[in-house]
């Protein structure tokens, strides 16, 4: 049979039961409620063979609430959420702010079981984050009731002492229909439980009660005080008891009758350890596309407005150019075919000068510079109308041969501007303009 591992925190301190084969195993780890808490949990779990999975977190009966909700007139639409807010009623905190669970109601009344969820929250974030994963939350108390009673003889009490705490169930049908919690007293517990028989008596002529205690736990008082018969049960520690029900309620859900790992104290298993990193993961996997979809749409929707504002300034230009024809549809074609009629007409050649591309202007001032000449190039401007050159070259004369020889690779650069440099050397500028493809620039030694 596969191990099953209850953790408590108590305190200042961690306790932790293995049961495996019919065996408990039980330990304490002295740490507080934080990841090198958690750290030595998980190391302690190892050594008792946890290799991952689920475990069981008890609840100490100092982080529950408890409380009584009458049933019959809850509509049975929304029949969860009108329970909690009638547990609310009964509790000094806001349902939002709790985690909760009921039993199955007995006689039209049902006890509703709340935590606060970030107190929970404080013990289940570190073991996540040290590779503990939580598999189901319930009390320790009611777990030890639950075994006591899937074992023992029937009863109308139950009282749990652990941890200077004594919790005290009333049953019904091997049920809790009530549960109080008070100091560990002996007159306390006489008090709450003349207090509970007087408002709910029991049929037989004497109330029993099954003590869950440590050996030697005197029950003097109640038997004598409070009239009880009293059964006891201290072959085996609480906590022994809350293991061997914790291993039934991560097999099948069914030990402790509730189960507060629902809702915003849900497992995370693998998704929680991960945590924000991988659900921010998948946020911008689903977000992203979205948005990018919506940029590209406006995008699109820009650059349609732009291409109407060129159609219609074609439309202006074309019919200030020719003010007795109507714009056509398509000025550029309309254009293009005007001037090869009118190259036709004159013998010239029709082909329409086109601006060359910067690239291209790049790759002629490359290939323009003469092979071997050490010169430094601090900046190059490419514009529509004008291209400019700033560098540094060991003579004039150097300077004058990169202009020429740019001029030669087809730019049409005006003569270089120089000036010598304090440490040596010769700055220079050019300006020129690109020239469109299909026209050469002029020769220097033709006359205009």
């Amino acid at each position: 049979m596969k191990p099953s591992f209850l953790v408590e925190f108590e305190t200042d301190r961690w306790r932790i039961a293995c049961f495996a084969a019919g065996v408990v195993e039980l330990r304490e780890v002295m740490a507080g409620a934080d990841a090198a808490g958690a750290g030595a949990v998980k190391a302690a779990l190892q050594q008792w063979g946890y290799r991952g999975g689920g475990v069981c977190l008890g609840l100490p009966s100092s982080l529950v609430l408890a409380a009584q909700i009458d049933c019959p007139s809850l509509p049975r639409r929304e029949r969860a959420s009108a329970m909690l807010y009638r547990l609310e009623e009964q509790l000094p905190l806001d349902i939002e702010s709790l985690t909760a669970d009921f039993l199955p109601p007995v006689g039209g009344r049902a006890l509703g079981v709340a935590a606060r969820t970030d107190r929970v929250r404080e013990l289940t974030g570190p073991l996540a984050e040290a590779g503990v994963d939580t598999a189901a939350i319930c009390p320790t108390a009611l777990l030890a009731v639950w075994q006591v009673c899937q074992a023992g003889a029937p009863c109308d009490y139950v009282l749990i002492v652990s941890s200077g705490r004594s919790d005290i169930f009333r049953l019904y049908e091997k049920r809790p229909v009530a549960w109080y919690t008070v100091a560990d007293d002996p007159q306390e517990l006489v008090r709450c439980i003349k207090a509970d028989h007087l408002a709910h008596p029991v049929e037989a002529p004497q109330a029993t009660v099954c003590v869950v205690a440590e050996a030697g736990w005197p029950t003097t008082a109640l038997e004598s005080e409070a009239g009880l018969k009293v059964a006891r049960r201290d072959e085996e520690p609480v906590l022994g008891l809350v293991a061997r029900a914790a291993s039934c309620l991560l097999a099948d859900g069914q030990a402790g009758w509730i189960n507060l790992c629902r809702g915003a104290l849900a497992p995370g298993g693998a998704w929680g350890r991960l945590g924000g990193l991988l659900r921010s993961a998948v946020v911008l996997a689903l977000v992203l596309p979205a948005v990018l979809a919506a940029v590209f749409y406006a995008r699109g929707l820009q650059y349609a407005d732009r291409t109407d504002q060129a159609l219609r300034g074609q439309g202006e230009a074309y019919r200030e150019a020719f003010p007795n024809r109507p714009a056509p549809v398509a000025v550029k074609s309309r254009l293009r075919s005007e001037a090869a009629r009118l190259a036709g007409l004159s013998g010239i050649s029709a082909k329409v000068p086109s601006p060359a591309g910067a690239l291209e202007i790049l790759r002629k001032m490359a290939a323009g510079i003469p092979p071997g000449m050490r010169v430094r190039i601090l900046e190059i401007r490419i514009g529509p109308e004008s291209i400019f050159i700033e560098g540094q070259a060991r003579t004039h004369s150097d300077a004058e041969t990169i202009s020429r020889g740019l001029s030669g690779a087809g730019l049409a650069v005006e003569p270089p501007h120089t000036e010598s440099l304090a440490t040596g050397g010769v700055a220079f500028t050019l300006a020129g303009k690109p020239v469109a493809a299909g026209i050469a620039p002029p020769r220097e030694d033709t006359a205009p």
